[in-house]
Formats: C-alpha cells, sequence, structure tokens
C-alpha cells in the first residue's frame, strides 16, 4: 500500500500504455510512473478495483488487508470528504464505506454515488451502528448491504464477491 499526504492509501496502480514503469519496493508489481499524464483513469480492468472508506485508518487498513491478496485492486480513503476526491479521479466497480464518519457520512457517499453518470459502483457499507434508528429508514429504502463490525471474515469477503460479480 502507498500513502499520499491526505491519509489515503492506494494500491500500486497498474501499468497504462505511455507509463514507464518502476519497481514497487517489494518487486511484485509496476508503479506508474509520476511524470505520466492520463485523461482517463487506468487500471487493470480485469481485477475488480474497490474503495474502502473509514475515518477511522485502523479500521480501513484492516479491511484493505482482508480484501487484498483476492484478485482486486484496493484503494483507501480516510473518510468521506477523501472518498469524494478518489471517486472524481478514478472508477470503482465497489465502494465499501463505513455509515458513520464526520463531515460526509455513508448516506452522503452513497447519495453522490448515485448522481454519477453510470456506471456507478456498487456499495456496501460497514458499520456498529447498524441497528440505529437514523440509519433503518435508508437501508431499507436503497437495499444496499450492511457488514455489521466487528466483521464476520468470511462473510465481508462473501459479500464483496457478489457485489463485484465474482459469486
Amino acid at each position: 500500500m502507498l500513502m499520499d499526504r491526505a491519509g489515503s492509501s492506494s494500491a500500486p496502480a497498474a501499468q497504462c500504455p505511455g507509463d514507464r514503469a518502476t519497481a514497487s519496493r517489494d518487486g511484485e508489481r509496476p508503479l506508474r510512473d509520476k511524470d505520466a499524464v492520463s485523461d482517463t483513469p487506468c487500471y487493470d480492468s480485469s481485477m475488480p478495483r474497490i474503495l474502502v472508506v473509514d475515518d477511522e485508518p485502523d479500521v480501513r487498513e484492516l479491511v484493505e488487508a482482508l480484501l487484498a491478496g483476492h484478485g482486486y485492486e484496493i484503494d483507501g480513503a480516510d473518510g468521506g470528504k477523501v472518498a469524494l476526491e478518489r471517486l472524481a479521479e478514478h472508477a470503482y466497480d465497489l465502494v465499501v464505506s463505513d455509515l458513520r464518519m464526520p463531515d460526509v457520512d455513508g448516506v452522503a457517499l452513497y447519495q453522490a454515488v448515485q448522481t454519477r453518470p453510470a456506471p456507478r459502483p456498487a456499495m456496501l457499507f460497514m458499520s456498529g451502528f447498524t441497528n440505529a434508528a437514523e440509519f433503518v429508514p435508508f437501508l431499507r429504502e436503497t437495499g444496499t448491504p450492511v457488514v455489521a463490525k466487528p466483521f464476520d471474515v468470511k462473510e465481508l469477503r462473501s459479500v464483496v464477491r457478489r457485489l463485484v460479480g465474482q459469486e
């Protein structure tokens, strides 16, 4: 994982046409040359791309680690505001987001995703507040799946596989 100044992380991107690749620190995959300019997001389209959003970096990093190595490209965002920036810059197949966050919460993030042109990423919420009265009507209305914190690892991975069409 790579960390940027905004407190978000990113798995190394796939090499794009015109990019000069350099070896990553772990030697596994190439990193994109920072000088390369591209008008469109570029990633390995054979792998679903997932954005993991949580205002608690430890939780976000845990979810990233639980999904890493399962055939996904994973980006992270520390909170909804950073997630909106990432969504403006990149195409994602799935957004895994906490519901309760300061500034831009999961509901506002969901609403922002719904205003984007198709194809829109699927959404999966994670929260310790799945029975909170403030979220129940929203979750019923949207039918968006929720994984309760603390996570059942098998359930999290299963729901992610289903939402990205791998199950």
